[in-house]
């Protein structure tokens, strides 16, 4: 389209100046490239600045007394003022004062707010605490809902003073914060006894559940109905903890919930924006309530490991833990800061915080829970293969083939030990390994340093020449040392070094290499007179001697036959006389 058919579209906002968003919501159109840096500064300059109170200079007549005074008093004044500021301009600047002044610009009205509120449930808390006994449960629990009922009405009445938003903002957080807590202390308190108990419950749920349906659906949250219930049935959870076994159950059923029900609203989302629409708002408010999901998901795992009265082994949460990793990861693919884009949060790096929890779960998991420590591997393949297909890195290619190596291992103690034992018996037997029962490896895991040639493979197509020469040489080192291992064995030192000799040949006829064509002849010698020495074992020194003469008289003709100048063909004009052929 020619720039004369081009239309320009006209928006008119209208915004308070004092609002914080203002400036978060320029940045974001800064960034989609609907405003110019130098837009910004006009709108910023017009409407974002005011003026300095002027200050006015009072002159006073001085007496003559005082001026022949000050004739000798000023100039003295002056200059010891300016030795003062040289002498403090060359002073170094203090280190703690520097510390002090990064310390106090990072904290923000919203963290003071948020301590203050802390202290305030916590001091209250300890002076309660000397009384509770006299008080029945549902009394006891009365004190922490009219803490949420307070908080969430003072936020109410300070969102609708104009100056009072960010008050009002950070109130309705903590309110959200308090809502997971009411329904563990519900369940704490095991509201379940008599009539009164009964109706606090009823009353309690009716008025959190309202309470969070007015914050997120009214106020700056605004999610769609996927994410409100994903909150609240997290905060729901909390209940029949008394019952054996269920905190494992809901543990893994908020987590698997929460995972689906992420995945599908930022997939809606992406599909939004592909139909083009204006959805920024939706972004911003989406990543809130992430936000608010997982605080709801932490406050159910930190329940269920430390403070239950029967905590749930961590060792049994390494499948859920390696979900968490999996989804802050996927999170962070999908937008740069999938929480907030706030600071510090903006910071992290929440595609390593994701990886790092797959390492925790895969760790937590493998010595009791095999099975779980191979479905987190699984999600860590996945993991290193994205970044692998993003950034070509060694690192990434490294852990994505380790990862897979011990899958194999995985794999193997979730074979019944009986049937472990009946393979093995019978390996041993027909390749008569017994006294040496570790020389198997090297047959029986020589697949993967195919399956490593199989990944460089991969990579050569793809035009990585420093990553295929990184992964095979990880395959060389893996297939010399299982050579080595199955060295006291004849038969599988044979098939060893024929599985070894028909690798090299594929990848040299690939990637044809000196080194790799010579290495490829080695190993062919050494496959023909290990299978020599395995069918006939007790040749004595003089056959040996004739066989090794054999090999390079054969060696010898097979070089001489391949020189080009030796080579000849057939005159076409006269079939009985050969011809040198072409150099």
């Amino acid at each position: 389209m020619s720039s004369s058919n081009s239309r320009f579209v006209k928006i008119e906002i209208t915004a308070n100046s004092s609002d914080p968003e203002l400036l978060a919501g320029l940045e974001a159109w800064l960034r989609l490239g609907l405003l110019t840096d130098a837009q910004v500064k006009q709108i910023s300059r017009q409407y974002l600045t005011c003026r300095l109170p002027e200050v006015t200079a009072t002159a006073t007549v001085p007496s003559a007394k005082s001026r022949n005074e000050s004739d000798f008093v000023v100039p003295v004044a002056a200059e010891t003022a300016t030795l003062s500021t040289k002498a403090t301009s060359q002073e170094p600047p203090n280190r703690i004062n520097l510390i002090l002044q990064s310390l106090m610009a990072e904290l923000s009205v919203r963290w003071l707010l948020f301590l203050g509120v802390f202290m305030v449930v916590v001091s209250s808390g300890l002076l309660a605490a000397t009384q509770w006994e006299k008080f029945p449960s549902f009394a006891q629990y009365g004190i922490l809902l009219g803490y949420t009922l307070i908080f969430w009405l003072v936020s109410f009445w300070a969102g609708k003073q104009s100056n009072l938003q960010l008050t009002a903002q950070t109130l309705q957080a903590v309110t959200l914060c308090l809502v997971p807590v009411n329904f563990w202390a519900m369940d704490g308190f095991r509201l379940w006894g008599n009539l009164w108990e009964w109706l606090t419950v009823g009353i309690a749920c009716v008025t959190l559940t309202g309470i969070t349906i007015l914050i997120l659906k009214t106020g700056r949250y605004r999610p769609d109905n996927l994410g409100l219930i994903n909150y609240l049935g997290l905060s729901y959870l909390h209940w029949g903890w008394s019952f054996s076994g269920f905190p494992l159950i809901a543990v893994y059923l908020g987590i698997s919930g929460t995972s689906l029900a992420t995945v599908y609203t930022y997939r809606n989302g992406g599909r939004r924006e592909e139909l083009g629409e204006s959805n920024q708002l939706a972004i911003a408010n989406s990543q809130r309530v992430t936000t608010a999901v997982i605080y709801a998901v932490a406050v159910l795992l930190i329940r269920a490991i430390f403070l239950t009265r029967n905590p749930v082994e961590i060792t049994q949460l390494g499948l859920a833990i390696g979900i968490c990793g999996w989804l802050l990861a996927w999170l962070s693919q999908q937008r740069p800061n999938p929480l907030t884009s706030a600071p510090p949060f903006s910071q992290i790096n929440w595609e390593l915080l994701g990886g790092f929890l797959l390492f925790l779960g895969w760790l937590v998991s493998v010595d009791k829970f095999p099975g779980q420590a191979l479905a987190v591997s699984g999600i860590g393949l996945w993991f290193f293969d994205n970044r692998l297909k993003r950034f070509w890195r060694k690192f990434d290619l490294a852990a994505f083939l380790l990862i897979g190596f011990q899958l194999i291992w995985l794999f193997w103690r979730l074979v019944p030990n009986n049937i472990q034992q009946s393979l093995v018996n019978t390996a041993l037997q027909l390749t008569g390994a017994e006294s040496h029962s570790y020389t198997l490896l090297g047959v029986v895991l020589f697949p993967y340093v195919m399956f490593i040639v199989g990944v460089t493979n991969w990579l050569d197509k793809r035009q990585k020449p420093e990553l295929v020469k990184f992964g095979e040489g990880i395959a060389l080192i893996l297939g010399l040392t299982l050579t080595i291992i199955s060295l006291l064995n004849p038969l599988l030192r044979s098939l060893n070094l024929l599985a070894s000799t028909i690798t090299l040949a594929v990848v040299t006829q690939k990637r044809p290499r000196t080194s790799l064509v010579y290495l490829t002849h080695i190993f062919g010698l050494l496959t023909i007179t290990s299978a020599i020495d395995y069918l006939f074992p007790k040749l004595n020194v003089n056959i040996w001697m004739a066989i090794l003469q054999a090999l390079m008289v054969t060696e010898w003709i097979f070089s001489i036959s391949n020189i080009p100048g030796n080579r000849t063909t057939t005159n076409p004009n006269s079939p009985n006389t050969p011809v040198p052929s072409p150099q």
